[in-house]
């Protein structure tokens, strides 16, 4: 990205990215996107331009900026799974407005069709149809999703950029290294790499259509295809995932871990599979699919 952001903002000397990027270590943060996507500058530490990242809007950011500091923020995702979410949203949407009032340039990242929530979505698209008049310009990962979106959004195509979605860097492993190395850690060596393994990867959350894939398997009622569920539930889906839960107890074929997995152990999971399982609707770019 940093070629894009030398051009709208000659001589920049500040990045400011929302959301918060994780701490970057050798054990975490090397297969995060946000961290991929700004890697020119991390690693090679551009001269004259440094990065900063938060969750909750700093005021002192757009007091830096009328004190002259040459900036941009690019932001990602907008949208809220509840109330204390659209408060949070409200006041972010508030200091950036006083921010571009101030001079200064913001790109958004359009990740999603639509907002993923059942609950508000309504609020939800009216608020990120309002916010899509705030950014200079909006990042999409290739230029079809520019035909995609500029219509939904009612933008014009000429507001869009378009940057690839960075490539997470593997670690191929022989498949049964994989099984022995999830069910130490995971699994406690209840799964076989001599079955047909299925994954579903990446944050639970009820847009994936992870339940139906559920009682697909449920109705197989075949021990030799297995179905591994892992990632965190994603906040908003506290319902969703007590449906699953009691939808998988006591079914022989699947197995789950609904936590977040460490980066390190990522590849684990794709090494161990036969097959990758999406059941999407409206996606516009999926970082599980990259990967």
């Amino acid at each position: 990205m940093l070629k894009e952001y030398i051009e709208l903002v000659p001589g920049i000397q500040k990045v400011y990215i929302i959301p918060k990027m994780p701490e970057i270590s050798e054990d975490s943060g090397l297969n995060n996107y946000l961290y991929l996507l700004n890697q020119e500058i991390i690693d090679h530490q551009v001269e004259g331009i440094t990065l900063e990242s938060f969750s909750f809007f700093n005021p002192l950011i757009v007091l830096k900026k009328f004190l002259g500091e040459k900036s941009l923020i690019h932001h990602h995702w907008y949208e809220f799974p509840d109330m204390r979410g659209l408060l949070i949203i409200l006041w972010k949407t508030f200091w950036m407005i006083i921010y571009r009032l101030a001079g200064a340039k913001i790109i958004w990242t359009v990740h999603n069709q639509y907002p993923h929530l059942h609950k508000y979505r309504k609020l939800n698209i009216i608020l990120r149809k309002l916010w899509t008049k705030i950014p200079n310009k909006l990042h999409v990962h290739c230029r079809s999703a520019i035909d995609i979106m500029s219509p939904i959004l009612n933008v014009s195509p000429d507001k869009f950029i378009v940057f690839p979605h960075p490539d997470y860097p593997v670690k191929i492993v022989d498949k049964s290294k994989s099984v022995s190395e999830l069910n130490r850690k995971y699994f406690n060596e209840y799964l076989s790499s001599s079955k047909t393994i299925f994954l579903m990867f990446g944050y639970v959350a009820e847009y994936k259509g992870i339940l139906e894939v559920v009682r697909t398997f449920k109705r197989l009622k075949d021990n030799d295809k297995v179905l591994i569920i892992a990632g965190a539930p994603k906040r908003g889906n506290e319902k969703y995932i007590s449906l699953l839960k009691n939808e998988i107890q006591d079914v022989e074929n699947i197995y789950t871990y609904f936590n977040l997995i460490p980066e390190k152990d990522i590849s684990l999971f794709y090494n161990a599979t036969d097959y990758v399982v999406f059941n999407y609707h409206e996606i516009l770019s999926s970082g599980s699919v990259v990967l």
